[in-house]
């Protein structure tokens, strides 16, 4: 079994300071790996620069594959762990 170094996936994540202005937020609750990521693609298709996207109920299994796609287009990254819970929730900022 792969195990998540959480150390290496965290350092290059930018944190931001707006993220109280969401303009779109999607739920991945329950989804097994490819959908998280594909309904982030579609959220970030359907949305203009400078947005926010919120991602509710990201596994720990999903989010190497997702911070990696991210990185990869330049979009801006903010991860909220979640207390006494294994989901994450995501803040991302299209460029």
């Amino acid at each position: 079994m792969h195990q998540l170094s959480f150390t290496k996936i965290f350092w290059n994540f930018k944190i931001m300071s707006d993220i109280s202005k969401v303009d779109l937020s999607i739920d991945v609750t329950s989804l097994a790996c490819p959908l998280p990521l594909m309904k982030i693609k579609g959220a970030m298709a359907h949305t203009t620069s400078g947005r926010l996207v919120e991602v509710n109920g990201v596994l720990p299994s999903d989010l190497l594959y997702i911070e990696e796609w991210i990185s990869r287009l330049g979009h801006d990254l903010t991860v909220i762990e979640k207390p006494n819970s294994k989901e994450f929730s995501l803040i991302i900022k299209k460029v």
